[in-house]
C-alpha cells in the first residue's frame, strides 16, 4: 500500500496516484495531479509493502516524484522492511536477500528512510539516512494500561534487541527458540524454554 503527501507553501497536501497493470504484468505508476506535485518542495512516501509489486510501485512512484519536482526532499516511511528476515548467507549459493532490498532503497537517494522494529541490526546498518522509531513510546502505553508484561523475543535475532527494551521498561524477557530448515525454510516449531514469569492481574 502506497501513498504520498507534498509539502508547499500551503501546507500539506495528499497526492492521488494512479497505478495501471499492463497485460504482461508490468506496472504504469502516474501522479495525478504533477502542476500540484511541482509546487511541493517536499515528498513524504508512506510505504507498507506486501509484496515485490509493491516494491517495484515504490521505485516507479519514487522516480515519478523526482520527475515532476527534482529539487524536492524526498522521505520514505515504510515501517516494514521487506526481506529483513533473510539476513545472513545460511547455505552456499543463496543471495543475500536484505542486501539485495536495501541496495535498491539506497539507490534512490531518499533524504531520509524512517523503519519500524528491524528483524535484526543488520537492517540499519545497511541503509543509508535510516530512522528506527522507538517502540517505546507505545510499549510505555501498554503497561500504563495493564500493568507489569514479559516481553517475548521470537528467535535469537531479536533477543539483543528485545533485551535492551525490556531492561528500559524494567521487565522481564524470555526468547523463544525457532527450529527451522535452512534449505526449505520449513519451520518445525518454536518453543520458549523458560517458564513466562507470574503476572498480576
Amino acid at each position: 500500500m502506497l501513498s504520498v503527501e507534498g509539502k508547499n507553501n500551503q501546507g500539506a497536501v495528499q497526492l492521488p496516484v494512479q497505478m495501471l497493470r499492463f497485460p504482461g504484468g508490468e506496472w504504469h505508476v502516474r501522479l495525478e495531479t504533477p502542476e500540484l506535485a511541482a509546487t511541493c518542495d517536499a515528498f513524504e512516501i508512506h510505504a507498507l509493502l506486501q509484496n515485490a509489486d509493491q516494491v517495484m510501485q515504490l521505485l516507479m512512484l519514487t522516480d515519478a516524484l523526482r520527475r515532476v519536482a527534482p529539487a524536492a526532499r524526498l522521505h520514505l516511511n515504510m515501517p516494514y522492511v521487506p526481506y529483513a528476515r533473510q539476513d545472513r548467507v545460511a547455505n552456499p549459493g543463496e543471495a543475500l536477500s536484505i542486501r539485495v532490498f536495501c541496495d535498491l532503497i539506497n539507490a534512490q537517494h531518499y533524504d531520509l528512510v524512517r523503519i519500524q522494529d528491524p528483524h535484526s541490526d543488520v537492517t540499519p546498518a545497511l541503509l543509508n539516512r535510516v530512522v528506527v522509531d522507538s517502540p517505546l513510546p507505545a510499549l510505555q502505553k501498554i503497561i500504563a494500561e495493564t500493568g507489569p508484561v514479559t516481553l517475548v523475543a521470537p528467535d535469537a535475532g531479536a533477543r539483543k534487541r528485545v533485551a535492551a527494551l525490556a531492561k528500559t521498561l524494567d521487565c522481564s524477557f524470555v526468547c523463544a527458540e525457532k527450529s527451522r530448515d535452512t534449505l526449505s525454510g520449513h519451520l518445525s516449531g518454536t518453543r520458549i524454554p523458560d517458564q513466562l514469569p507470574d503476572q498480576p492481574r
